[in-house]
């Protein structure tokens, strides 16, 4: 193996076998659509939740020597992630049970309680952006947040605030009429017990309470399952 001292001297190292740990590369948009056989679309601004540093250069280091590929059409999505930098823990970030994922239309579109492979593909088929819908007793359950910085994004216009649900819909650009039917659909559904329109059976919270919350979100990228055959 042949490298690159810190002073930029030669180095040659002689050995019997060598271990490339390459990493993914979950941050190379034109790596992630060359080779994609598991989405049915990936964008051209895909964002990732794994580090930008991400790109399959130890991947191509490899082919350049000849090397094989395997997996390279898998990868996994976080379906709630940033739609601006992919970051997981931005807005409200609360349990799956108090999810309320609606569409940019303000129509629900999948049991919010589904896998993240399910909840990427529905998101992608109703244009990618949806919302993380909560209110006040919702809000309380997030793990990743204080007022003060809920207070941050609000200002920041990264989370939506609204002191009815018309009002919040209308932050967002949604049919106020729209939304509400939504979220009175899925209170009665949080009363039943049973989700009669996709079958969500793990509830916790209604969204009933004032102020209410809106999250943008967005599938990205967090980590890639391929790489040099061995």
């Amino acid at each position: 193996m042949v490298g690159r001292g810190r002073k930029g001297q030669k180095i040659t190292i002689h050995a019997k076998a060598v271990i490339l740990t390459t990493g993914g590369f979950g941050a190379n948009t034109q790596m992630l659509k060359k080779y994609n056989t598991y989405w049915t679309q990936i964008d051209d601004d895909i964002k990732t939740s794994n580090a930008p540093s991400i790109t399959g250069d130890g991947i191509l280091l490899g082919q350049s020597a000849n090397a094989g590929l395997t997996g390279m059409g898998f990868s996994q999505m976080m379906p709630v992630s940033d739609p601006n930098t992919g970051a997981l823990f931005s807005g409200l970030q609360v349990p799956p049970a108090n999810f309320v994922m609606v569409n940019q239309q303000g129509k629900r579109f999948v049991n919010e309680y589904e896998s993240r492979d399910v909840l990427s593909n529905a998101a992608i088929n109703n244009g990618g952006l949806f919302y993380l819908i909560a209110d006040e007793e919702i809000k309380k359950t997030a793990y990743n947040t204080s007022q003060e910085k809920i207070d941050q994004q609000v200002a920041e216009g990264t989370l939506f605030k609204g002191d009815t649900i018309e009002d919040l819909a209308l932050q967002i650009n949604i049919e106020p009429e729209i939304l509400t039917k939504t979220i009175e659909e899925y209170n009665s559904y949080v009363d039943r017990g049973k989700d009669l329109a996709f079958g969500k059976n793990v509830f916790d919270l209604k969204v009933e309470k004032a102020p209410f919350y809106a999250t943008p979100r967005k599938p990205a990228i967090h980590h890639t399952m391929g790489g040099l055959k061995t």
